[in-house]
């Protein structure tokens, strides 16, 4: 579809770039009618511009909910791309060094660095300093991690993709780091304290530093000192209370960073995956430990392209009626504009014009009246596209959602539209 619509465009051009330079008489008869009728010429761009405007709208949209899912993958992941989670029944950090050095040993390919990591899910509380009474800020669904910050700056090929370039030293004590996203959800700041609630019980961590939301700074919402978690899980371990013995236990993950920048390694990361699970399942003798390999910044990049390629098929496909519509004014317009310059064309051959050079007049005259409009049906197609979009960003907004939509076009997109509203208006 694509190299038909490509190689339709290149003929029209060629026709009217070798109309323009090697027959004089063509190129002055097709400026005369362009600069002799105003509205006329006015009224077939805004007829033309129809369908390239609405194919604009179609693929812009695709491309901003494409973008901005698979932001994601810089966002919340970077040099992250394979992860093997553990979950043993006691000493996360023993089982999670085992499976780390199984794997460095398996020796598998394109595998760039890894380090380890302690998470669980948790709930995050800032009270109100000010107003004691007031109701506390609250963020479900978050994450607490413990994380190694020198291992983290060095994980994944370029620092910058990781967010702990300038992070310093892991936190120690009661210390906690956050990424930017979680800061401005709580309205917290550096010297603000905040609860956290995970592995069944509720501790205070102040916050002494405010990453970029950016890499495996993003992961997860809360950074704290190593062994927070597993001490915290202990403790709740001993009490008989029944809120503490259903609690989640922290899980270990093995943090696998490829060859490649952010969204150029999926094509080891299905293999990688398969050579980790069976590697996995022989070394998981022991059924009490339960381990999972995942892709999650893959999966998220699938995710997106597909989306992206849906919402463009939907667009166009309800964009078809206006297409349509376009194309049977523009026959209308060129039928009817064709009928008053009967008496002319009769004139033209009366005194020896052939009849290819007054179709190359037309040619050329459709050409420059397509071209214009496609330009301006381009450009308000992209205007429309940021509207929806912005529509959209107001449906689906989610605080706790990493998802912020915004308005993406590729150069290339806008060019493919530009030329497919160019074939449709030279279609007539």
């Amino acid at each position: 579809m694509t190299t038909a619509v490509a190689a339709l465009a290149a003929v029209s051009l060629a026709v009217t770039v070798l109309g323009l330079a090697r027959r004089p008489l063509v190129r002055r008869l097709a400026a005369r009618h362009l600069a002799h009728r105003p509205s006329e010429t006015a009224l077939i761009v805004l007829g033309a511009m129809f369908g390239a405007a609405t194919i604009t709208a179609a693929l812009v949209v695709g491309d901003s909910f494409d973008a901005s899912l698979r932001d994601i993958a810089r966002t919340n992941f970077g040099p992250l791309d394979v992860m093997v989670t553990v979950t043993p029944p006691a000493d996360v950090s023993r089982e999670l060094h085992h499976i780390e050095d199984v794997v460095a040993h398996a020796g598998l390919p394109h595998v760039d660095g890894m380090m380890t990591a302690v998470t669980a899910g948790a709930t995050l509380t800032l009270p109100s300093a000010n107003e004691p009474d007031a109701t506390p800020k609250v963020l479900p669904r978050s994450c607490v991690a413990e994380i190694e910050f020198a291992s983290a700056r060095h994980f994944g090929p370029d620092r910058s993709i990781g967010g702990f370039a300038a992070a310093g030293s892991t936190p120690t004590n009661d210390a906690a780091a956050v990424n930017e996203r979680t800061a401005a959800r709580l309205g917290a700041g550096v010297g603000d304290e905040i609860t956290v609630h995970a592995v069944g019980t509720s501790w205070s961590a102040r916050i002494d530093r405010v990453l970029p939301t950016v890499g495996l700074a993003g992961y997860c919402d809360i950074l704290v000192a190593p062994g927070t978690l597993q001490t915290r899980a202990g403790q709740t371990a001993g009490s008989a209370t029944p809120a503490t013995r259903v609690a989640t236990p922290p899980t270990g993950a093995l943090l696998i960073s490829l060859d490649g920048g952010v969204f150029n390694t999926d094509r080891y990361a299905k293999q990688v995956v398969r050579q980790l699970r069976a590697l996995t399942r022989d070394d998981s003798k022991d059924l009490r430990l339960r381990t999972q390999v995942s892709a999650p910044k893959r999966d998220v990049i699938e995710r997106a392209t597909r989306t992206g390629d849906r919402l463009r098929t939907i667009f166009l496909g309800i964009g078809g009626f206006s297409i349509a519509a376009g194309i049977l004014l523009l026959v209308n317009l060129v039928v009817m504009l064709a009928e008053e310059r009967r008496r002319e064309l009769g004139v033209l051959r009366a005194l020896g014009l052939r009849r290819s050079g007054v179709v190359t007049a037309f040619v050329v005259e459709g050409s420059i009246t397509a071209a214009v409009a496609a330009i301006v049906g381009t450009a308000l197609g992209a205007a429309l596209a940021g509207l929806v979009v912005a529509a959209a960003r107001g449906i689906v907004a989610d605080p706790g959602s990493s998802l912020r939509i915004t308005t993406h076009a590729e150069w290339s997109t806008l060019v493919a539209a530009a030329t497919s509203g160019y074939v449709v208006s030279m279609g007539p």
